[in-house]
């Protein structure tokens, strides 16, 4: 059995489309403990606890204490009962839970403003710190799983811990000295991506944020300054990745993989298919998927997402909150849980991040929506995707386990198909037509998601085989894979270095690509029937820890899957039709 790493599931960034800034909370500026050396055990070690979180304004974030590792591993040591040793493994439960929420929050606090080094700062710190408490602890726990009362304390266990945790192999010295440069090389990723680039036009020196407000320059000015820019943060960010693939490269090797790949998929996303199943996936996209696209590239039909105008996040919320009334009023109390804890953001600021994502907050069993708006109708399925992800932290919480299987195409798959339905209720906020329009670019945009992120799999495929490319061979590369999928490479391949996923969560972005098949799957039987695609969703949306692969998880549910060449070639029928419908002629 390969080892167990630390894994940072727990904090679950799950990336889309839109986001900046929230309150920072209260934050204790405490010094930085020192690491316990006294080599003295504390047998009244006090567990972490919380109390209700009633406001995420007043979250508390408190330098984390590595100390307590140091003195829970010696009390492990010294324990000498199996009673002893089963409170000492749930003091290392709710502590791993306690650090992973620290890390949540600087990860948001990260992403609020990214030229802010305190929070990048502290990010790196606090992923080393669960990297090493997570480690530390498991060791302990296997080392005493072979002692007098291993057995006992197996037994105690959640599932997932009494089968991974008594064979766990702790991190080499070297392998954790990699993962902290990895934690130092994305902190240089943040700084380096949150600088405003920009190009004087005009007489005037241009950003990508003063582009995406103005409506002064032409499209043809407008594309060219849009290019010129990204061509000058990929120069920077392109070095800043291949330095990423080599150590993530020697990581694989240290951990006993043949290449990144193969220990990314298994000891991250919980995948229960290979590479070679997402090598017959991209075929058969290539040959049902892209053809359709291309097809639409080519009509004439350009789907677009129509205006979307409200004031606020609050305001944004309460419309999701009355269609999910309509549509799934099972959700409609999570959605007030949100609001009133305010566990959104509902600010902006120049230098956050442009995406949203949910995250979850291990200490609360409960979790953070980050999204910024366009001011248009793709506000509405960014926020309800989100809601999707949310929801599932709620009504399948993860168990208080050390190591949770955390199935990332599961939960894609949840997110994805509530978009996939609650774009339909665009026919009651938006009226017939700007409806039809929305719902037909919800379509292709599905497409283009499908097709981009097959390729960004398989450029990703070739940069981790190729760590010696150079910023013009990786975007000649990017731009021939792109091609080779019908998206449009108006960038001329240097677009993949503002994709967040491929320095942060390689290997992430397929997920997008099999989610997005199985997710349509459900919006057609919902299409068909209302009310039993809506019941179909909660059911999906309640799996979490699922035993069996995401194959037996789509054949359960009879989702499209993507290793079957029927499903494809169904769903690119229903790719063609439904897209047809809306526009009045068959799209292929």
């Amino acid at each position: 059995m390969k080892k167990i790493t630390a894994l940072l599931l727990c904090i679950a960034v799950l990336f889309l489309n839109g986001c900046q800034y929230i309150p920072h909370g209260i934050v204790e500026d405490i010094a930085e403990p020192e690491k316990n050396d006294s080599g003295v055990s504390l047998p009244d070690f006090e567990p972490y606890t919380v109390s209700a979180l009633d406001d995420f304004d007043d979250f508390v974030y408190e330098k984390y204490n590595m100390k307590r590792i140091d003195t829970l591993v010696e009390l492990f040591a010294a324990a000498d009962s199996a009673d002893r040793l089963i409170e000492l493994y749930n003091y290392s439960v709710s502590e791993i839970k306690h650090i992973y929420t620290l890390l949540t929050y600087s990860n948001i606090m990260t992403y609020c403003n990214m030229s802010d080094s305190y929070w990048s700062d502290r990010y790196e710190i606090d992923t080393v710190n669960a990297t090493d408490a997570y480690d530390s602890l498991c060791e302990a726990i296997a080392t005493v799983c072979d002692g007098e009362y291993g057995e006992e304390l197996a037994e105690s266990m959640e599932y997932y811990d009494s089968i991974y945790l008594p064979s766990y192999e702790p991190l080499s010295e070297r392998a954790k000295e990699l993962m902290k440069q990895e934690s130092e090389l994305l902190t240089e990723y943040y700084t380096a991506s949150a600088e405003q680039y920009s190009v004087n036009y005009a007489g005037k020196d241009w950003t990508l944020n003063d582009l995406y407000y103005d409506n002064t320059l032409s499209n043809s000015e407008y594309y060219d300054l849009y290019y010129k820019i990204m061509r000058k943060s990929n120069a920077v960010l392109s070095v800043i990745y291949m330095k990423l693939v080599g150590v993530r490269n020697e990581l694989a090797t240290e951990m006993g993989y043949d290449n990144y790949h193969d220990y990314c998929y298994e000891n991250t996303y919980g995948r229960g298919y290979d590479s070679e199943d997402i090598e017959k996936y991209r075929e058969y996209i290539k040959e049902y998927i892209v053809p359709v696209i291309e097809e639409i590239n080519g009509s004439g039909q350009f789907s677009y997402s129509p205006d979307f105008f409200y004031d606020d996040f609050d305001e944004l919320l309460e419309i999701c909150r009355q269609e999910l009334a309509v549509y799934m009023p099972e959700i409609v109390d999570i959605v007030d849980y949100i609001d009133e804890h305010n566990l959104y953001n509902d600010n902006y600021s120049a230098n956050g991040y442009v995406g949203s994502f949910a995250c979850s907050l291990p200490d609360y069993d409960s979790a953070y929506i980050y999204s910024l708006g366009y001011n248009a109708t793709v506000d509405y399925t960014n926020i309800c995707h989100e809601i999707g992800h949310y929801s599932n932290f709620v009504l399948a919480p993860y168990n208080d386990s050390l190591t949770v299987v955390f199935d990332l195409d599961i939960s894609e798959t949840q997110s994805t198909s509530l978009e996939n339905i609650m774009v339909n209720g665009l026919y009651d906020i938006i009226g017939n037509y700007d409806a039809k329009q929305g719902i037909r670019y919800q379509l292709y945009n599905s497409l283009y998601v499908i097709c981009s992120a097959c390729a960004v799999d398989e450029f990703e495929c070739y940069a981790y085989n190729n760590p010696e490319a150079d910023t013009d061979t990786l975007n000649a590369e990017y731009a021939r894979i792109q091609k080779s999928y019908g998206v449009d490479d108006w960038l001329e391949g240097c677009a993949w270095s503002d994709i967040p996923h491929i320095y942060s969560t390689p290997f992430y972005y397929i997920s997008y690509a099999v989610a997005g098949l199985a997710s349509q799957s459900v919006a057609k039987i919902y299409v068909n029937d209302n009310q039993r695609g809506c019941e179909l969703y909660l059911d999906i949306l309640k799996t979490t820890v699922y035993d069996g692969s995401y194959e037996d998880f789509c054949d359960e549910y009879n989702l499209w899957y993507i290793t079957d060449e029927q499903d494809v070639s169904d769903a690119a029928d229903y790719f063609s039709r439904r897209i047809g419908e809306l526009t009045g002629a068959k799209a292929a």
